[in-house]
């Protein structure tokens, strides 16, 4: 989970490069959200250091910088969090079979990306991107593959909706928020444009 000096170094040679955005990639709301085990985190006050180094080498020289946040949901493995992994439903099992999130869970989860926004905006994250592509934790929400929930959180889009107003209360109106979908599925049932426009 934590910055690494390699990792310093790659987001400092764009920024001197050019680059006016950044985009980090994807860090961890929570242990559970891993499908590899190198992933960054997010989810703790005790990885702010490493991305404060992030921030203040690519503010250095000009760029803004942005923190994409994950959970896979269905799409994290076992042998990597030692447990479960967690989905709105147990439809199109991956590899392991999900434990199904109570509504309370769902709820949960939507606070955890606020906090994890919260984290990396106080030390000076310019945007906060939500990862929803790929068939993560959000896209697992939207889609009618991956979602045949009864309760609130069978309302597709209710979960996405959730985490984009609970983190723009965590962040303030300073940060831009992102969110990183997948606008076909390409699967027989999945999501399509249509639904993206709608």
């Amino acid at each position: 989970g934590e910055v690494t000096e390699r990792q310093v170094q790659s987001y400092r040679e764009r920024a001197i490069g050019g680059f006016g955005f950044i985009q980090v990639e994807a860090a961890t709301i929570r242990d559970d959200g891993k499908a590899f085990p190198c992933f960054l985190a997010a989810d703790h006050p005790k990885y702010l250091p490493g991305l404060s180094k992030l921030v203040e080498v690519c503010h250095l020289h000009g760029a803004k910088i942005g923190l994409q946040l994950i959970h896979t949901g269905r799409n994290a493995q076992k042998n990597f969090i030692d447990t479960d992994p967690v989905a709105p439903s147990d439809k199109l099992i991956w590899q392991d079979k999900p434990h199904v999130l109570t509504t309370s869970e769902c709820e949960e989860m939507i606070q955890l990306y606020a906090k994890s926004a919260g984290l990396a905006a106080s030390v000076g994250f310019d945007a906060i991107c939500f990862h929803g592509s790929l068939g993560h934790l959000p896209a697992q929400f939207l889609s009618p593959l991956t979602n045949d929930r009864t309760d609130k959180y069978g309302e597709r889009t209710r979960f996405v909706v959730e985490m984009i107003q609970a983190t723009r209360a965590a962040v303030g109106d300073k940060v831009a928020l992102i969110y990183r979908g997948a606008v076909d599925e390409g699967m027989e049932g999945g999501l399509t444009v249509d639904d993206w426009v709608e």
